[in-house]
């Protein structure tokens, strides 16, 4: 029997089997694309002096429909997403009327195969208070994660004579 260096001969005789090939991937193969996708990720909004945190769990994320790089469209369309964030919009706020949506931004959670949207609405009504913005996160299987509400107190902000607040108007450092 020739000797065995750093168990080759071992490896080599183990990998003859089908079975242990089998087991083999889906031990060591299947597992390394949700190694990419963080265990929390976390999308906040601000609105009606509440904040609104969307917490999206990695377990939640996989479960998702992916996108491939192969797809031209991903499994949710943008304006179904925007639609969906709307209904959640106006189940979240008392006065949604006064919110109009800003931007659909499309987020890779971090494996290139699952992703979901951040639709993001703004506060027109002009009331001075920062963060104006309020995100919704939409899950490419349609669904919204529900939000944690906690108390927030916007920072007001004052208007130059201009309209734009002060740090709108100064350079940048």
């Amino acid at each position: 029997m020739p000797p065995v260096i750093g168990g080759y001969e071992r490896s080599a005789e183990i990998m003859k089997h089908p079975l242990s090939i089998a087991i083999f991937l889906l031990c060591v193969i299947t597992p390394i694309r949700a190694h990419d996708v963080p265990d929390l990720i976390v999308e906040t909004g601000y609105a009606e002096g509440l904040r609104f945190d969307f917490p999206l769990d990695s377990k939640i994320l996989l479960r998702t429909p992916v996108w491939e790089e192969g797809q031209e469209n991903p499994p949710l369309a943008p304006r179904k997403a925007e639609s969906l964030a709307k209904t959640k919009l106006k189940r979240l706020l008392k006065a949604p009327e006064k919110w109009s949506r800003a931007e659909i931004v499309l987020i890779d959670s971090g494996d290139n195969s699952h992703w979901y949207y951040v639709v993001e609405f703004e506060n027109r009504s002009g009331n001075g208070t920062l963060p104006p913005n309020m995100r919704i996160v939409v899950l490419m299987d349609g669904s919204i994660p529900e939000p944690r509400q906690t108390p927030y107190e916007a920072k007001k902000v004052e208007q130059g004579a201009d309209g734009k607040s002060p740090e709108a108007t100064q350079p940048p450092r």
